[in-house]
């Protein structure tokens, strides 16, 4: 591998070619002689980063088709769960997590997160008899200007309407091992909003998990994944302790606590795609786009 990077790159070079993509290839080229060189010589110790995975609907929707992908069967998601059990694969608690994100403890071999965005009805009815029959924690978002009522975001765009889980239903959630985070008062595009629209859904959100007698929440997960430094700011003002994207990677410990990455899992994840999203390869090449798209653009605004 190292020597066809090497060829590539010398190519280029020849050619006058010496930007990112020459640059990228010898930096492939020098990792793998190193990793070469570590094996060779017995290896040494692997960093465990944590997969973090997120769902929304557990059930089978029959609404546009920008809003399908986002219900992945119940039967589905037990299948997925038992892949991952049966591939030894571990489900870290949220503790356990939140420890090692601060760099204070270590995870088991091949650490797996789940979360839940939104709090639809399903996560109770399908979701919840498949974590606790398997004794399986999971951190669950909150939109907390809806509990009891519809996802009314996605009405307004010609989304279907599905029931949200009310304080009850999470109280439910609360005691099988699922924590309750918050995941803003309206779910907005939070980019953008004034200062004072920014601290009511977030600062909002915990205040009203908090007036309904669940536990102060730790977590924030960002509606529709999108935040920039002053969502991240206000985040942290409203004493939360970490938040989550949804741009794809692993969770490392003593990163940014305010941009953990998630990978999405979606109803067209067959087996196979599935098993290819929890893949080293596949969180590889997802980090390397992100690369490129951060380099395009600041190629297209000239910096």
């Amino acid at each position: 591998m190292s020597a066809v990077l090497s060829h590539f790159a010398a190519r280029l070079i020849e050619h006058g070619h010496e930007g990112f993509a020459t640059n990228l290839m010898l930096t492939g080229a020098t990792y793998t002689e190193y990793r070469r060189g570590v094996h060779e010589a017995g290896g040494g110790p692997r960093p465990r980063w944590v997969r973090v995975l997120t769902y929304h609907a557990i059930a089978d929707l029959d609404g546009p088709d920008w809003q399908r992908p986002f219900g992945v069967t119940p039967g589905q998601f037990s299948r997925q769960i038992d892949t991952m059990r049966n591939a030894g694969y571990h489900f870290v608690g949220v503790d356990e997590f939140l420890r090692y994100e601060r760099g204070q403890g270590s995870v088991p071999r091949r650490p797996i997160l789940l979360t839940f965005d939104d709090c639809y009805e399903s996560l109770l009815t399908a979701a919840l008899p498949i974590l606790r029959e398997r004794a399986i924690p999971a951190i669950a978002f909150a939109v907390t200007g809806y509990l009891g009522g519809t996802n009314e975001w996605d009405q307004a765009i010609g989304g279907q309407k599905l029931r949200l889980l009310d304080a009850s239903d999470l109280h439910e959630l609360s005691k099988n091992n699922v924590e309750i985070g918050a995941h803003s008062r309206t779910h907005p595009h939070l980019c953008g909003l004034s200062a004072e629209k920014l601290s009511e859904e977030i600062a909002g959100s915990v205040a009203d998990l908090e007036a309904a007698g669940l536990p102060r929440p730790r977590f924030f997960a960002y509606p529709h994944g999108e935040q920039d430094s002053r969502v991240r700011q206000a985040t942290k003002e409203a004493g939360l302790q970490a938040a989550f994207t949804v741009d794809s990677g692993y969770a490392r410990a003593g990163e940014d606590p305010f941009m953990i990455p998630r990978t999405e899992i979606l109803r067209g994840d067959n087996r196979l795609r599935f098993r290819w999203k929890l893949s080293g390869v596949y969180q590889c090449l997802s980090n390397l786009e992100t690369i490129l798209r951060v380099e395009a653009s600041k190629a297209r605004h000239g910096r």
